[in-house]
């Protein structure tokens, strides 16, 4: 699924505030499996999940994703990759706060020649998915943060993507509201999608059955 070969990322390169923030990683990750990324604010984490979601396209080594070399794609081809290939979830939820939960779930559907119950079938289930199909028309903006989560969880599922990458889901979330998402990611996961968890919190890495610590933009 991930294939990452002496990939590095130096940020400012050339300049006298340049920062290698991945140096010389090499990793795998296989089909189904769910991954916690780990480290310390400034690891490295972050810079890898973004590089492997093609938001970063300045580096040196080989990034293989879904058996694709997206080293060399242009800013088009990465974008419909990710449209087709990869769920992003990220710390904010970037919703809408003025739309309801079906609308913010309709902007994000990829495939414009869907009729409209296709549509409005594919964001009930993915609704479902989550537990969430009675806040439908629910304003995003009257959510609480847990619930935004699980908004943002079901736009990731909504193109049927096969990896999800997680850049701290849970850290503006309570405790409570963090197992909840942890335990729903987990639940995702055993459908058969491919999770990759960026965090700092061992207590989320223990949803994953398998942890991988960077340090100073090194696996470790």
């Amino acid at each position: 699924m991930i294939k990452l070969e002496n990939l590095s990322v130096c940020y400012n390169k050339g300049k006298e505030n340049q920062c290698l923030a991945l140096d010389n990683v090499n990793l795998e990750i296989a089909d189904g499996e769910m991954v916690a990324i780990m480290g310390k604010s400034g690891a490295g984490k972050s810079t890898l999940l973004h590089t492997v979601a093609g938001l970063i396209k300045d580096y040196d080594g080989v990034c293989t994703v879904s058996g694709t070399d997206i080293s060399n794609m242009t800013e088009k081809d990465l974008c419909r990759f990710r449209q087709q290939k990869i769920g992003l979830i990220f710390q904010e939820d970037y919703l809408l706060d003025e739309c309801t939960v079906r609308e913010n779930l309709m902007l994000a559907l990829n495939d414009k020649k869907m009729k409209h119950e296709e549509r409005e079938s594919a964001v009930a289930n993915a609704l479902k998915k989550v537990n969430f199909v009675k806040m439908y028309n629910c304003t995003v903006g009257k959510l609480s943060g847990g619930e935004k989560k699980r908004v943002a969880i079901a736009r990731a599922l909504l193109n049927k993507h096969d990896l999800i990458l997680a850049d701290e889901p849970t850290g503006n979330l309570d405790v409570e509201n963090s197992n909840i998402i942890m335990a729903l990611l987990k639940e995702i996961n055993s459908t058969g999608t491919t999770i990759v968890v960026i965090t700092h919190d061992a207590d989320v890495a223990s949803y994953c059955n398998k942890t991988v610590v960077i340090q100073d933009g090194k696996i470790l």
